[in-house]
């Protein structure tokens, strides 16, 4: 368990951060996408984790998968912040 919280660190806020960039880069018409595909592209590598019978591939799988999987946070969030009533904002924030 160690190592899987130490690859979760290691590549999740990483890949929050390039969610973030990216969808600064695409624009606001595109933040469901972002949301969509980092949905969607880590599915194999999930299924692929889940059906290993080795440790360390199945831990360098889900490494990579939490690199993609995470993407979709920073679109997240900005979609919220700016589709909210500023005093339901912060309930639905802290309920997310």
């Amino acid at each position: 368990s160690l190592i899987y919280g130490v690859s979760n660190i290691l590549l999740g806020l990483p890949s929050v951060i390039i969610g973030g960039i990216i969808a600064k880069k695409v624009g606001p018409k595109n933040w469901i996408r972002i949301c969509q595909a980092s949905s969607l592209v880590p599915l194999p590598l999930t299924i692929f984790s889940l059906t290993t019978s080795s440790f360390w591939p199945c831990m360098g799988v889900m490494s990579f998968s939490y690199l993609l999987c995470n993407l979709w946070w920073s679109p997240n969030m900005t979609m919220m912040q700016k589709s909210l009533d500023p005093l339901e904002r912060g309930g639905a924030m802290s309920a997310y």
